[in-house]
């Protein structure tokens, strides 16, 4: 790895955070925010993070998670995270994934994935609605609550 790809760059927002740091800031708000890397947040843990907001800050990955497990992590954030893959869903059972408010938001669920764990509780009716989700899946699998509007579509 060049030295270039270990510099971050601060963006606009990181600047001005920086520059006013006694500002009435949003904490939750900035947290969760595109524009705040992850750099930033552990380069900076003086200011009033919000954990629960950061697991759906974009920026995310699960090694930062695990680097820090001892932070407020939102799990239903995280289980609905397009960072978090099914992989590492399947791959930490010990952490409490949230299969009816989370995972069936999470854009990498596949069908294939739902029957692994099929006795979860699931959002039939949300993922009705999942981009990965055929009107044939349904059709084919009518012994679930589907949202039957979804055919309409």
């Amino acid at each position: 790895m060049s030295n270039s790809e270990n510099i971050h760059v601060p963006s606009m927002l990181e600047i001005l955070i920086k520059k006013y740091p006694d500002y009435d800031w949003d904490w939750s708000n900035l947290s969760s925010h595109q524009d705040i890397s992850w750099n930033f947040i552990e380069n900076n843990p003086e200011f009033e993070w919000d954990y629960g907001a950061i697991s759906e800050n974009p920026n995310l990955i699960w090694k930062n998670v695990l680097d820090n497990i001892e932070k407020d992590w939102d799990l239903c954030s995280l289980s609905r995270h397009p960072n978090i893959t099914w992989d590492v869903i399947v791959s930490n059972p010990d952490y409490d994934w949230d299969f009816f408010n989370g995972v069936p938001y999470n854009p990498n669920l596949r069908w294939e994935n739902i029957q692994e764990k099929i006795d979860e509780i699931w959002d039939w009716n949300a993922l009705s609605w999942h981009r990965n989700i055929t009107a044939e899946i349904i059709r084919d699998n009518p012994n679930h609550g589907w949202n039957k509007d979804y055919m309409l579509r």
